[in-house]
């Protein structure tokens, strides 16, 4: 399986740093970013996790406060944003 570079959208700020916490405390590297203006979220906030399994996400977040997660397609300079189910 291709690992990809993925951006975690919430409702609220509270929620991306709740899963921010838990994440750094499973050792799994994130950073929390302003949400890319190609992406559609209700809080100004993403988090960004690099180069991992997505089952591995879903595994480590709660859904009920995850919102949408999109992968990052990098095409050159650019990037382009899918959203995944």
């Amino acid at each position: 399986m291709k690992l990809n570079d993925y951006i975690l959208t919430f409702e609220s700020t509270h929620n991306a740093l709740a899963t921010e916490k838990i994440l750094t405390k499973k050792d799994i590297e994130v950073e929390l970013i302003p949400t890319p203006r190609e992406i559609s979220a209700e809080c100004g906030f993403t988090l960004i996790l690099e180069k991992m399994d997505l089952q591995t996400i879903k595994d480590n977040t709660n859904p009920k406060i995850l919102g949408d997660i999109y992968i990052i397609i990098k095409e050159g300079k650019r990037k382009k944003y899918e959203k995944v189910d």
